[in-house]
């Protein structure tokens, strides 16, 4: 995985409800529902903030390990880019 800042599918439509993120995926004319945590990544992908910032961001709000927190979002984000949700 690369270590440029992750940037969303231009594609791909979302919206947030309450705690859960909602996408819409055209080319696999299908749609992903994220939990929390996944939700709160999602919203954080904005093309400019690296793998770290948003692990720094997650760690602050949710109180994790940095190096779990940071194992898992990358996790979260090869999930996001096999559902063709990123750039």
């Amino acid at each position: 995985m690369s270590d440029s800042p992750p940037r969303k599918n231009p594609d791909v439509s979302s919206r947030i409800f309450g705690e859960e993120a909602f996408a819409v995926v055209p080319s696999r004319g299908e749609y992903d529902i994220m939990n929390t945590v996944g939700s709160r990544v999602w919203e954080l992908i904005d093309g400019t903030r690296t793998v770290e910032e948003i692990t720094a961001v997650i760690c602050e709000e949710y109180e994790v390990d940095p190096r779990q927190a940071e194992a898992d979002i990358r996790e979260v984000l090869e999930d996001f880019r096999k559902h063709e949700m990123l750039a």
